[in-house]
């Protein structure tokens, strides 16, 4: 029996977002961001890390098997500012020679309903873990599923530019991380 056209492609989107929902391995797909917001003397500048990998298992209906194991190449900060990047990199802050790599990891779900949930999570900055509650919006629709989340760190807690860059008035201790993540399913 042939379908016209249009009943086929609905199908074929009814088969995709099932999948999709069903999915519990996911891949980063183009547009996904990884960024920050700090304060350099009360201003506030934002930046982004280029280049990051990420292993995600997720399924809302089988929340004991997620997982996200990310790694975040430091070298890669990207604030639109080349003197400010090379101070990041620099051993004061990120020390991207001694540790070129940040480490997240989340395991321990909760759903908190209305698509949003939060794990038990540690990120891994220059030698130093912090524990912390990852909590984050997933939706899935027809082009994949979408993860959105901001955390509030402590940049002293990992190290990251202490000594004569403690003083809070010079460099906030707050910075704010942005998770914007497109994902699509492994199959």
């Amino acid at each position: 029996m042939k379908f016209p056209d249009s009943i086929r492609s609905g199908l074929l989107l009814l088969a995709f977002i099932g999948a999709a929902a069903h999915a519990s391995d996911w891949k980063l797909a183009n547009g996904s961001r990884l960024g920050f917001e700090g304060s350099q003397q009360g201003e506030t500048f934002t930046g982004e890390f280029k280049q990051f990998v990420a292993d995600l298992q997720f399924d809302p209906a089988a929340l004991a098997q997620a997982k996200f194991d990310v790694r975040i190449q430091m070298a890669s900060v990207d604030s639109a500012n080349s003197e400010r990047d090379d101070a990041m990199r620099s051993g004061d802050w990120f020390n991207v020679t001694q540790f070129p790599q940040a480490h997240f990891r989340a395991s321990q779900f909760r759903d908190l309903g209305a698509g949003n949930y939060s794990a038990e999570a540690s990120l891994s900055l220059r030698g130093r873990t912090v524990a912390m509650v990852f909590p984050f919006r997933w939706q899935v629709d027809a082009s994949g599923a979408h993860l959105h989340a901001k955390v509030k760190l402590d940049r002293l807690a990992f190290g990251v530019g202490a000594g004569e860059w403690e003083d809070e008035d010079l460099i906030g201790h707050q910075v704010t991380v942005s998770v914007d993540l497109n994902l699509l399913p492994i199959r």
